[in-house]
Parts: C-alpha cells; structure tokens; sequence
C-alpha cells in the first residue's frame, strides 16, 4: 500500500483556528489541533507528514515550534517516524486488557452447545452475517486509497439503500440519501439544516 502524501497548504487548512488565544505555547496548540484532526478522520491514519521545514513555512511559525508540536505527538504515540521516509500520521497502542476471570461454582462460564453465554448477553453471528463480512472484507482494498470518509456517506452503500428502497415502492436515488456514522451524527446533521 502506498503512503499518503499529506499536501503542507491543505493541512494548514484543516489546521484553520489553531492558533488561538494567547497563554499556551503555539507548539501545545498547534500539537492538539493535529491531534485532534488524526482523532477526528479528517486526517487518514499513515499519512505522511509534510517536511518540518515546509510545514513551518507554510503555517508561518519557526521550525522550532512544528518540530515540538510534531516531537509530542511523537511521544503519544500519534505520530511515528521512519528513518529516511518522514512522519506518519498514527494512532497510540491501546493498553492491554486485563484478563477476563470467571467466578467459580453457580457462575463459573459453561461452554456447552445450546447453553447462551448470558455473560456478555449476545449470541454467536448467523452463517449469513460470516458470508457479507467476506464478501465486504473483498471490496475493502478499493477503498483503501481514498481518505476513509466520505461527507454524504461511501456512493456504493447508498446507492444499495436507494435500490432497496426503489424495490419497496419509493422510488429513491443515491443522490437523495446520506448516511453518517450513527444516529447522533444525523441528529446533528438534521438540527444544522434546521437552523
């Protein structure tokens, strides 16, 4: 997979209003505004980083200053270097979970066909939920290269919905649909349009 090339003018972009009031060192604020872009998406996961020079000069502050900012992302583990190659754009190593124990006597775990786990009150996937998850495990390296994000929702989910929907009896085209991450990002999607 080829890295991604992080343009310094589209980042200074993103990076709009980072500067903010006075008090805090430009390296913390500039720091947190690239965290948060990384956090948020708006910035893909292994994307490199433009060179501290150019970044420097294209943001207008000292080289001093993007090379902190860049030195503690570096160390919480949201950004990672490769010697010869740049900066990249990462997410921190979550820490281990602690082992799962299960109580002894009435509530010891029984594994036993027919007996539900009600320890974690789900139960195993149907045949068909392993055959879609293939078959979407297929298409993933189509969608590999672009940012992971799509504003309006990935063009091939809605137009399946659209479809769907058109065989029901409403007529639909992908164009009329967005899709988003979950109910409270249309909530918030529907209470912009609102007001």
């Amino acid at each position: 997979m080829r890295d991604t090339l992080v343009n310094a003018a589209s980042l200074s972009r993103q990076l709009n209003g980072w500067r903010g009031p006075d008090g805090e060192p430009a390296y913390r604020r500039l720091a947190e505004a690239l965290k948060l872009i990384i956090l948020d998406g708006r910035l893909s996961l292994n994307a490199r980083l433009p060179g501290e020079r150019r970044l420097a000069e294209t943001l207008g502050v000292s080289r001093i200053t993007v090379s902190a900012a860049l030195d503690r992302l570096r160390a919480d583990g949201f950004i990672v270097s490769r010697t010869g190659s740049g900066s990249f754009t990462a997410l921190p190593a979550s820490p281990a979970s602690p082992p799962v124990t299960y109580l002894d006597g009435p509530m010891q775990r029984v594994d036993a066909p027919g007996v539900i786990d009600m320890a974690s009150a789900a139960m195993a996937a149907d045949e068909q939920v392993h055959a879609a998850y293939a078959r979407a495990l297929e298409a993933l390296p189509a969608h590999l290269p672009g940012p992971g994000y799509e504003p309006v929702g990935v063009e091939a989910l809605r137009r399946v919905v659209a479809d769907r929907y058109s065989d029901e009896g409403m007529a639909t085209t992908a164009q009329q649909l967005v899709v988003t991450a979950g109910a409270l990002g249309g909530l918030a999607l529907l209470l912009r349009a609102a007001t």
